[in-house]
């Protein structure tokens, strides 16, 4: 958990899991809402301006918010809303003048994949000059990976399910890419501890509470993919998201699963909400504390 901000050591700051704050009671709450990737809030009144009406699900987005003219002499009340954010494991960092959070220095990167997959992707990757593609074992985790993508050409949901957890347990952000036939499904962007995970969703697929794909793809019988322009378009992605990361930006995919029919040419997004009693989540928790 991040230490609670006591300064203001930047005139902007940027928020993940964007907060809407709520004083009604007498103290500060803070709900996870959607208020849109790249808004920009004008200090707290704007932060509180929305009534929250119901809680929302531990979801992921980026917002910029400004600490302008309109906060002068109550940084106090700025200072008490970061506090109230970071108590909830809610990351606040600084940025520069334009309010965006510094590129990593290097990413390090394990791709769990084919041969023939990973070197495609190290060649998407290759302008990236801050991204480093690491090996490690197929059913492993690299000590010193930043982030694990798995991209898994038609295999069942087992093999997701262990990796997420292999992740989990290393405190490892992760991504999870499946190709089956002409169908992709990218997604999601997983941080340990703070977003919610592949089970979270396989387990909400499974109760019935998301639309489901193709029924050999949840009891894990799917053909295995041929090289298609689906599995280009998955490397194609996967590099993007590889890319928007390596320069400090949010993924695509943090908190949500992008599903693509080609047969159909259809795509649909869903939210990831944390599942309640969820065994990854569980873990990335206990590695955490």
């Amino acid at each position: 958990m991040a230490e609670p901000v006591t300064a203001l050591p930047h005139s902007r700051l940027r928020l993940r899991d964007t907060a809407v704050v709520d004083d009604r009671d007498g103290e500060v709450a803070v709900y996870l809402h959607d208020l849109g990737g790249g808004s920009v809030l004008r200090g707290v009144p704007a932060l509180m301006f929305r009534s929250v009406q119901r809680r929302f699900g531990p979801e992921w987005f980026t917002v910029t918010a400004a600490v302008g003219d309109d906060l002068a002499g109550d940084t106090q009340m700025w200072t008490n809303v970061l506090t109230a954010l970071t108590e909830r494991g809610i990351l606040v960092t600084g940025g520069d003048e334009r309010g965006t959070v510094p590129a990593p220095e290097l990413l390090r990167v394990q791709v769990t994949a084919d041969a023939e997959d990973i070197e495609r992707l190290a060649g998407l990757t290759a302008a990236a000059t801050n991204v480093e593609l690491v090996s490690g074992p197929p059913h492993g985790t690299h000590p010193t990976a930043d982030l694990a993508v798995l991209f898994d050409r038609g295999a069942g949901a087992e093999d997701a399910l262990a990796f997420a957890r292999r992740q989990a347990e290393a405190g490892r952000q992760s991504l999870t890419v499946r190709v089956y036939g002409e169908n992709l499904e990218l997604g999601p962007w997983t941080v340990p501890g703070r977003t919610p995970c592949f089970e979270c969703y396989w387990s909400r697929l499974q109760a019935g509470r998301e639309r489901t794909p193709p029924q050999s793809f949840l009891h894990g019988y799917a053909l295995p993919a041929t090289p298609s322009m689906a599995a280009e378009a998955a490397l194609v992605f996967v590099a993007g998201e590889i890319a928007k990361a390596a320069a400090g930006k949010p993924p695509v995919t943090m908190g949500q699963v992008l599903r693509l029919e080609l047969a159909a040419l259809e795509l649909v997004k869903h939210k990831v909400v944390s599942a309640p009693r969820c065994p990854t989540c569980a873990t990335a928790f206990r590695a955490a504390a």
